[in-house]
Formats: structure tokens, sequence, C-alpha cells
């Protein structure tokens, strides 16, 4: 077992602006599309994490009077530490939290980032007529007013820099604006807001990225706390030359979790609570929008049934079964994504709301009740839950048993949004039946595997349209952008 301050003494053998840059260029190299996949060959094996946490402490614990120069080897030893990091585990023998704290350490950096570049316009800024309706603060100013932007000009910056950093070991430097071979995308998004979105948005000099670091960590959960390179990826390095530790961060930061956040810090105690209500209100008509694309003979928004009670956000009808979705936007806080005292309570309170709230639908749809008589009363019923972000490992029993309610009364399964527009396209090439549903409930009848069904039929590459119609627009841009030399 490796103590934390020997993985920072070993960190702080390189100078700073050595490793970071060795870092840059290794992250690019195990993941030059952004999404890590195992090392197949050669030193190593390096991980997306253990850089970003090396990267983070070099910056907080680091100084230039070192000797010069970063190894292969020095990079794999600082990662085969880490590996070994005490984890707190060993005194809380907590599994339910080390599966989760290892899931968002790690899953993020393994997932395509096709995803969250096709959805954050899709969520957050086209919105149906029924849902802008209700919407009290985003209108089609708020980002304006929020970022200093419009929406599509911060996703066309991100995408720039992202690239750009992925393709170049990292950097990005502003006089490439002069060049010829930039002159496309000068027209799509000009220097002068680029080099605006770096000062508020993107970027930070050393010194700031230091004073953002955590003053101090709980012990065992150093390597999962706070990195403020996630929140200003790009290191200011003077001359409007910047460079990316963890490129993946870059495109992060143009994603919808991120621009949560950066509304949240920017808006006041009532704004806030109407942008969290508004970003509610999105996620559940996006999962609607996503639904509609199934040929299914009924897609239907939650129905008021009595005055202020409502069924589940969406009710799904196939010819011959009926599946009852629960959207919840909420995302779990930094200390329950750790693994941290909060994380059952977090998860009474979003996931086990969304098991009554689908029961309590259920019940009414099996009673023939008259505000939901056009839903057949006879099918068999499922459940879903859709999260915003991910909730890891919200299917197992250890996460089961730490609600403090019942069990459904019908199979339900908890999916990422990601892992619903898998889903949709997964059933647009290989519609379901009764029988497919029967077929994924496992031992426990309140569950069925959703992430089984992913698995078994997204390797045929099934597309989603709306997804991919909105990507295109963005890849049609990012083609564009090329190797500096």
């Amino acid at each position: 077992m490796v103590r934390w301050d020997d993985f920072v003494q070993r960190v702080r053998r390189h100078r700073p602006s050595d490793l970071v840059l060795a870092i840059a260029g290794t992250n690019v190299s195990i993941a030059p599309d952004g999404m890590w996949e195992p090392a197949r060959r050669g030193i190593g094996p390096f991980y997306p994490w253990a850089l970003a946490v090396a990267a983070r402490e070099s910056i907080r614990a680091g100084n230039e009077y070192r000797s010069p120069g970063v190894t292969e080897h020095d990079l794999a030893d600082i990662c085969g530490m880490y590996a070994e990091l005490h984890d707190p585990i060993v005194d809380d023998q907590d599994a339910l939290a080390l599966l989760v704290r290892i899931a968002y350490e790690q899953f993020p950096f393994q997932e395509p980032l096709y995803f969250g570049a096709a959805r954050s316009r899709l969520l957050l800024e086209q919105a149906s007529p029924t849902a802008a309706s209700q919407l009290r603060i985003i209108d089609s100013s708020f980002w304006q007013s929020v970022l200093g932007h419009p929406l599509d000009t911060l996703f066309n910056a991100g995408l720039l820099l992202g690239a750009s950093a992925s393709k170049n070991g990292g950097s990005f430097d502003l006089a490439w604006f002069q060049q010829s071979n930039f002159a496309p995308i000068a027209k799509q998004v000009s220097e002068t807001v680029v080099r605006d979105l770096l000062k508020t948005t993107f970027s930070a000099d050393i010194s700031t990225l230091k004073g953002m670091c955590p003053s101090s960590y709980r012990h065992g959960y150093e390597r999962v706390s706070f990195n403020p390179l996630q929140a200003r990826p790009f290191i200011e390095q003077g001359g409007g030359r910047f460079l990316a530790p963890v490129p993946q961060f870059v495109i992060w930061r143009a994603s919808a979790p991120s621009l949560y956040y950066i509304a949240l810090e920017k808006l006041n105690g009532p704004d806030q609570a109407a942008f969290t209500e508004d970003v509610g209100t999105l996620c559940e008509d996006y999962v609607v929008r996503q639904s509609e694309q199934l040929p299914l003979p009924l897609v239907e928004r939650e129905i008021e049934y009595k005055p202020g009670s409502r069924t589940t956000d969406a009710i799904l009808v196939w010819p011959d079964f009926t599946l009852l979705v629960e959207v919840k936007a909420t995302r779990l806080t930094q200390e329950a994504r750790m693994g941290g005292a909060t994380l059952r309570s977090e998860l009474d309170r979003t996931v086990g709301r969304a098991f009554q709230q689908l029961d309590n639908t259920a019940e009414l749809v099996r009673s023939g009740h008259p505000a939901l008589a056009n839903i057949p009363a006879s099918n068999p019923i499922y459940g879903l839950v859709v999260t915003l972000a991910p909730y890891h490992f919200a299917n197992t029993p250890f996460a089961r048993s730490a609600l403090s309610g019942s069990a459904p009364s019908i199979p339900v399964a908890v999916a990422s949004m990601q892992e619903f527009e898998r889903f949709v396209a997964d059933t647009l090439a290989e519609p379901l039946t009764a029988s497919d549903m029967a077929g994924l409930v496992a031992s426990d009848p309140s569950v069925w595997d959703l992430d089984g069904l992913n698995q078994r039929r997204s390797a045929a590459g099934h597309r989603n349209p709306l997804l991919d119609a909105e990507f295109n627009k963005v890849a049609a841009f990012g083609v564009q952008i090329p190797t500096v030399p």
C-alpha cells in the first residue's frame, strides 16, 4: 500500500513544466479520440485518471527547481504508485462506496465523446413547445447572459480547443489563427471569441490553478478530490500559448454537466432554484423527444390524475407491454461520488423516490384510473429511471439494499441518459417484445437488465437518429481542424 505523501513526493521529482507536458502527450497517445482503452503494447500501463491527479499535484506542490526531463518509465512509475494508493475500503469495508468511487474516478475516461457533444444543445437549447412554455428562466437569451456568448459559440470553441489539443500534444496557440489553414475555422469562431472564452471558461495560469486546489484532503480520498483542471482544463503559458494536460477535460468543459455548474456559479439564490427546476423540465422533455423516435402506439407525457398529483414523466406503450419512465436530473454531490457519508441518503432521495413514483403510476394503470384510461391495464409493466448523470452500480444488490423503502412492485432498471439514448437506438433497429422484456428480468423480480441489453445490441453499431443529426452539425465544423506543424 502506497502512502499519499510518497506519491506526491514521486510527482515532485519533476519540474511541473516538464511533467504536465509529458502527461499531455501521453494522454493524447493513449486516448487519441478522447476515449481511453487499455494499452496493448509498450511501456505502461498509463491511466488517464492517474495522470490527471499527477498533473494536479504537480501544479499544487511542485516547483521548477528540479532536474529536467520526464521519461515514459517515470510516468509508468507514477501510475503504478497511484494504483497502490490507500483506499478507505481498508478501514470501512464499504463495498458500495468503493465501487462508486472507482466508477466516478475511471469510467468517464472510457466513454466516447460523441454522446456529450451531440446531446448538449439538444438538451439545453432545443426544447419542445410543451416544455418551453414551462421554463422559468432559460430562454433564448439565457446562455448569452450567463456565458457572454451563445451556446453554439461555446460548443464551436470547445470543439476547436479540444480537437486542437488532441491533435497537438495538448497544446493550443492563438497564433495559429494567423495561419492560412485556420481561415475556415475563423469563419466559424473568431480569434476574439476564443481568446475571451479561454480567459473566462477554459484556462487559468499556474498560480490560479494552484489556488483552486483543495487546501487539504481527507485521508484515503486524496486522489478523488476536486481537480481544478476539470474547471479550467488549459494552463495559460503566456504569449497566447496554452497546454491541456488532460485534453478530454476540454470537451467535458463544454458539456451539459459542466454548463450546469457554470450557470449555478453565476446565478443568485432564487435564480439558481429556477434554473435547477428548468433543467429538470428540459431533461424530462429530452427523454420524451428521444422516445418519440420509436414507432410505438403511444408515448404519453406525465398525466395529472388529480390536482397537484402526476404520473411518471413518460409512459411508453408497446403493443404487448408498457414502460413507465421517471427522469431525475439531480447529480450526486462530490461527497457521494467519492463514496462518502452522504452516498446512501442521496441514492435514497433520488433513486428511492423514483421507485415510489413508478410504483404509484403502475398501481394507477393496473386499477384502471380514469385519467389513464388509454394505458392498457392488462399489459406487463416495467419501470425505468433515467438520470442525467450516471448513477453507477444503481442496479446492483449493493445499491438496492441501501435504499430505505421496499423493493419496487415492478421490474425497474436505472439508466444514465447515455444508456437511454443507446436503448432508443437499439430498439429502433431491433424492436422489443414482451417476451424480450420478460427475458431481461433477473432472479430478483424487481430488476430488469437494460445494461445487458445495450451491451448485446450496441455491438451492432445501431445509430440514434436524433443524436446523429445534431452531431453531424458539430462534426462538419470539427473535421476542418488541422494538425499544426
